[in-house]
């Protein structure tokens, strides 16, 4: 876990608590970030995921900027979608 900058609209670029990516969350980064990586390949450990509350945000933990949001079912950061979400 670490503490980062969050960039998405819910998180308001404020520091927030991230994880590594888990599970199905994995494919679903790889699909959501294929377009910023510019034909690199996508590596599930340089990236995080925001824990915030219906937060989507995943990004590459040594650049924030180069990320992406995972699809509406992963709002909830367990991947659960329990939370009521607005999006990122």
């Amino acid at each position: 876990m670490a503490y980062v900058r969050c960039p998405s609209p819910t998180c308001n670029d404020r520091i927030q608590k991230f994880r590594d990516l888990a599970g199905e969350e994995i494919a679903a980064a790889g699909k959501a970030l294929a377009d910023q990586l510019d034909g690199e390949a996508f590596v599930a450990r340089a990236f995080h995921r925001c824990t915030a509350e219906a937060c989507r945000r995943v990004q590459r933990k040594t650049r924030y900027r180069v990320g992406g949001y995972l699809p509406e079912e992963f709002a909830h950061p367990s991947g659960s979608g329990a939370a009521e979400t607005t999006g990122c």
